[in-house]
């Protein structure tokens, strides 16, 4: 109910918790399942996943689902599943609907027309922007682009932040 007295919700569901760090989203659990709605009642993601993550800082459009199975999918705030459940993990990172994901314990960068392969030995992708993935190989960091070719090689000590082509790296001389 808002402050008007006008029932949002229905009391159907189990429990309504505030989506950490994302705006009028609030997770939604009924019978043990969990989904996503908007601060008008309307419901993003029905309710009938073991798990919803959210998909980057304040992002209401995309939402990371997994299933009872553990899988991994995306779920979008029109209803329509994006990413069939069937990845081992999916990163929290996106732009313009390019995700990372993990298939058959290899990290992929996936986007609407091509799935991308990363060269082997990266264990890990840590950011990403519309063009570049930071890419960890054991304890050492460095750059692909969205096409998965090598910008930075993973020789680098840390790479901690970038905004659009400006990269900072701390590097032992």
């Amino acid at each position: 109910i808002n402050f008007d007295g006008r029932e949002l919700l229905k009391c159907e569901y189990d429990k309504i918790d505030a989506f950490e760090s994302v705006k009028n989203a609030f997770i939604i659990t009924k019978d043990g399942k969990v989904g996503v709605c908007d601060n008008f009642g309307n419901i993003l993601v029905e309710p009938k996943y073991k798990e919803i993550k959210k998909m980057g800082e304040d992002n209401k459009k995309e939402f990371i689902i997994v299933n009872s199975e553990n899988k991994y999918g995306v779920a979008l705030s029109d209803k329509t599943i994006d990413l069939e459940c069937k990845y081992t993990d999916i990163k929290p990172l996106t732009a313009n609907s390019v995700y990372v994901l993990k298939e058959d314990g290899k990290w992929k960068i996936l986007n609407s027309s091509e799935t991308v392969k990363i060269e082997e030995g990266i264990s890990d992708v840590t950011e990403m922007t519309a063009e570049y993935f930071v890419v960890k190989n054991g304890n050492k960091y460095g750059v692909i682009n969205k096409k998965g070719e090598t910008v930075i090689p993973t020789e680098i000590e840390y790479i901690f932040a970038f905004v659009c082509r400006i990269f900072n790296i701390t590097a032992t001389p």
